[in-house]
């Protein structure tokens, strides 16, 4: 019969779960788009004022 080895069995899964981290990863997007609305969000209220201010 088969006798497990643990360290080939726990090289494996430390190799899946890299792989699985990996794909995970790359499923998430690296850049987050929030911190680009509020910037926006942010930008255009600055401009408004400005143009709300400066036009009589």
């Amino acid at each position: 019969s088969l006798v497990p080895i643990p360290g080939l069995i726990h090289q494996a899964a430390s190799v899946s779960e890299k792989q699985r981290q990996k794909d995970v990863a790359n499923a998430l997007p690296k850049h987050s788009y929030w911190f680009d609305f509020w910037l926006f969000l942010l930008f255009d209220v600055v401009l408004f004022l400005i143009v709300y201010l400066l036009v009589p």
